[in-house]
């Protein structure tokens, strides 16, 4: 019996291609050699190695009805890291807002040189009185304005460095794994619109936070806040989705990431009216993504194992700490 076993196995495996898959189910042992292997010990290995030689291949995921336990680690760390971030871009933006941007301006030459350009300007209205009625001539510009204007651009790219864990974004190429090992829905974007999208949508985040730091007159104001707790959570979601590869949990986990973009523009629209219709671009290109992210769950959820929405220990080991601006592992 044991040798029929072998050899319908070898001759199966002479056969078929290589890429078609042995599922091994729940109840089921294979005994070779007087080896028992049982399918719960072999979580996510292509093939089995007896005696330097392949037995069985298996192309799915093996793990796919065992019973997922919860990752209380995974949860903590997630909360965490999206709380210090949100913590160290606070502190940060508030010693710019109260130290750095008053001393700036004692000493601002830009705006000493813009009020004379301005003025210079202004004296020959009555020789250039054909141009147009509206307001044509610059206006003064101080120093603190392209430093805030810069800040916000730089943390809309950028924000992933006050982050402990590794947000690493995809590659815009289809040989990237994040493009490459899963199935996709033929409306998707192609990999190379990505950067461009998120290009656009960081110019919009920096024009309308730079309108509501000049309503309000300060970096840490309410709806700027919201903004920072944002980026952060949409950090933290790189980590599970593209650094992890938590299909299930970064399907439920862009349900946050929606959410506090939508409440941003609201608090944004609040304050001032233009800013909150600047930003909400991104509200639609989120709502987008979230459904483009739930329809990628769907169709991969068989081969990756039935993720479930919750972070499980039976994913994989969780994304290492490091120490956020440098980037050191822990």
């Amino acid at each position: 019996m044991m040798m029929i076993m072998i050899l319908v196995t070898l001759l199966l495996i002479n056969i078929i291609d290589l890429s078609n898959c042995f599922v091994i189910h729940n109840n089921l042992n294979l005994k070779i050699n007087h080896n028992y292997i049982n399918h719960k010990l072999i979580k996510r290995n292509n093939i089995i190695i007896m005696n330097n030689n392949p037995v069985v291949i298996i192309t799915s995921n093996d793990n796919t009805n065992i019973k997922k336990t919860f990752d209380y680690k995974a949860m903590l760390s997630y909360i965490s890291a999206t709380t210090l971030q949100w913590n160290l871009i606070k502190l940060t933006l508030t010693f710019i807002n109260n130290k750095i941007l008053p001393y700036i301006s004692k000493y601002d030459i830009i705006l000493y040189l813009t009020s004379k350009i301005s003025k210079y300007f202004n004296q020959m209205d009555p020789k250039v009185s054909f141009l147009p009625k509206f307001e044509f001539y610059p206006r003064p510009f101080d120093m603190s304005s392209l430093i805030v204007i810069g800040l916000f651009f730089f943390l809309s790219l950028r924000s992933r460095i006050f982050s402990p864990l590794d947000n690493s974004r995809p590659k815009a190429t289809n040989d990237d794994p994040i493009f490459r090992d899963r199935k996709r829905p033929s409306w998707q974007p192609p990999a190379i619109a990505f950067p461009i999208i998120w290009t656009t949508i960081s110019l919009l985040r920096t024009i309308s936070g730079y309108l509501i730091y000049k309503s309000t007159n300060s970096l840490i104001s309410k709806p700027l806040l919201l903004f920072f707790l944002h980026l952060s959570i949409g950090d933290t979601w790189n980590t599970i989705n593209n650094v992890e590869k938590r299909l299930g949990t970064a399907s439920f986990g862009v349900l946050f990431v929606l959410l506090s973009v939508y409440l941003t523009t609201y608090e944004y629209y609040k304050i001032f009216p233009m800013a909150g219709y600047i930003l909400s671009p991104s509200c639609l290109w989120l709502s987008i993504a979230t459904v483009l992210v739930f329809t990628i769950w769907k169709i991969n959820y068989i081969k990756s194992g039935k993720p479930s929405f919750y972070p499980s220990i039976e994913e994989g080991p969780l994304s290492k700490w490091r120490i956020p601006l440098l980037q050191i592992k822990l």
